[in-house]
């Protein structure tokens, strides 16, 4: 039981760690986008 909890405690870090990298790269197709329309 205890290893299933730390288990799905990793997957969550994981999908977390990857929400955070696909946001940080939209971040930095606008400021690009925004930095070119000027």
């Amino acid at each position: 039981m205890y290893s299933h909890i730390v288990h799905h405690c990793n997957e969550v870090v994981n999908h977390d760690l990857n929400a955070r990298g696909k946001t940080i790269i939209k971040i930095r197709d606008l400021v690009k986008q925004s930095l070119r329309a000027r």
